[in-house]
């Protein structure tokens, strides 16, 4: 697309959880590509097919209010955009869920499981600082560890870590969180295949817009660019720290709407 202005076949945008102001950035880009290319769907991770947004739409539209959901991790950048175009007369325009729900649910309880040993784990592996100093012990064996249990890594050490996997560690706490945190990837990186699988097997007249976290549009762009597709990453400015208490809210919230234990 360098040197290029014809719109890409796909637009991923790269989504950043916990950060209110990204939602806000998101919402102005779909906004955004709705009013200058006429841009009518918008695929999400997170989702199951076609996404109803009717419970937002009672009473008047209120752009402010819609902001302080946002604040509140209660609406998501997307939705927002959708409520928006929506209220300017546009009814036609529609969210669409790319997730296979199994994958979704147990990726969802793998993060769950990886939250629930993680601090345990941290805390263990902060208190071996000597460990590199034992022959044999790679010295970059720790950082490893906490960058897969703080669940922080990109595509490119996920498939490096398959190839160099970690062998054996002499921590129980440990050794678990990071059993834990390899299936959270493992099951991520199908999720990213299954993204791919939706968005490769329709056409849209304009472009595809998709909206995922990080790991997943690194994952699909490196996918498209093998394929010789012609795409764009688009990734919001982030001025702001994260909220995990809010992401975590709203994880509980899905986790109890699925029925996940």
């Amino acid at each position: 697309m360098e040197g290029s202005r014809e719109i890409p076949d796909f637009i991923l945008i790269q989504d950043v959880h916990r950060r209110p102001e990204v939602q806000e950035h998101i919402a102005a880009l779909i906004e955004y590509a709705h009013q200058a290319w006429g841009m009518q769907e918008v695929l999400i991770e997170g989702a199951f097919g076609p996404v109803d947004l009717s419970g937002y739409e009672k009473g008047t539209f209120d752009r402010a209010r819609l902001s302080a959901w946002i604040q509140q991790g209660v609406l998501s950048g997307s939705e927002m955009a959708a409520l928006a175009i929506h209220h300017s007369g546009d009814q036609d325009f529609r969210l669409t869920g790319i997730e296979a729900p199994f994958l979704y649910r147990a990726n969802l309880k793998a993060y769950q499981d990886v939250q629930t040993v993680r601090a345990a784990a941290l805390r263990e592996l902060s208190s071996m600082p000597l460990l590199s100093a034992f022959p044999g012990f790679p010295t970059n064996l720790s950082d490893r560890i906490e960058r897969l249990i703080r669940l922080k890594l990109t595509p490119s050490d996920f498939k490096a870590g398959q190839s160099d996997p970690i062998e054996s560690v002499a921590s129980p706490v440990i050794a678990q969180a990071v059993r834990m945190a390899s299936i959270f990837y493992e099951i991520a990186d199908l999720r990213t295949a299954a993204f791919l699988e939706h968005l490769l097997e329709t056409q849209d007249p304009v472009c595809r817009v998709v909206v995922v976290g990080g790991f997943h549009a690194e994952g699909m762009a490196d996918v498209l660019r093998q394929a010789h597709r012609s795409f764009v990453v688009l990734a919001p400015q982030i001025n702001e720290a994260g909220d995990d208490r809010v992401y975590n809210d709203r994880l509980a919230q899905t986790l109890n709407a699925l029925d996940i234990p």
